[in-house]
């Protein structure tokens, strides 16, 4: 009997292909901080992928539960697909403002995912990011996040941008104006796992640490930080 096909017409449809599609790409630690290089073929399937996904109610759902209560619209456009060469992205989601619109990139995606499941191993083998303890702080709440399913990072990386657009990691000058955080992309990643732990306990009615064992408690870097001298 032939294999049903699985649709993306839910988020884990959606990992689901695209973890086929680009499977290779994803065991290929060597590779982690690479672009995606897709052959013809890989593009034509992907671009059936985002066209099913964008067709389902993903992006609306998305939409209405991620982006909307963080930006005070009524309304936001979703949209999975790949941003053109005039959109700089942070990670795999980036917010329009004047467009009311958020594009959320597949092979963005690809990347961070590999940076998530491969941290522990970037922490074993490079002494530099286990020397600076802020580096190593970020590394250390990926491996972390590695206990995830996949699809929940989508989430992840969708609030870690409502923090980058809402300032949530800036410090505010006294006369005006904000001064970007050093540490942007943990603290951002920090406020967007505390965000979706709390709409995890309202959808389940459950602890999402206990339910997939993710250990974090930003008081112990604080005191890291300390005995080690850093400021």
């Amino acid at each position: 009997m032939a294999k049903k096909k699985i649709k993306a017409d839910s988020v884990v449809g959606f990992w689901t292909r695209l973890s086929k599609i680009f499977s290779e790409h994803l065991k290929d630690d060597s590779t982690s901080d690479e672009m995606v290089v897709c052959d013809e073929k890989q593009i034509e399937t992907l671009n059936e992928v985002l066209e099913e996904i964008n067709a389902s109610g993903v992006p609306h759902s998305i939409a209405s539960s991620f982006i909307v209560p963080y930006v005070h619209k009524d309304k936001i456009q979703f949209v999975f697909e790949q941003p053109g060469d005039d959109i700089e992205m942070f990670g795999p989601a980036k917010y329009i403002e004047e467009e009311s619109k958020m594009i959320f990139s597949p092979l963005d995606f690809l990347l961070f995912v590999k940076k998530v499941q491969f941290a522990e191993k970037f922490i074993l083998d490079n002494m530099e990011i286990r020397e600076d303890v802020k580096i190593h702080r970020q590394y250390a709440f990926m491996k972390e996040l590695a206990k995830m399913p996949p699809p929940y990072l989508i989430y992840i990386s969708i609030l870690q941008e409502m923090a980058i657009a809402n300032d949530v990691v800036s410090i505010e000058h006294r006369n005006g104006g904000y001064i970007k955080s050093e540490a942007a992309f943990y603290l951002s990643l920090l406020w967007a796992f505390k965000e979706f732990e709390q709409f995890y306990l309202r959808m389940q009615h459950r602890s999402f640490r206990a339910d997939y064992g993710v250990i974090w408690h930003e008081g112990e870097w604080v005191e890291e930080r300390k005995t080690r001298g850093y400021v």
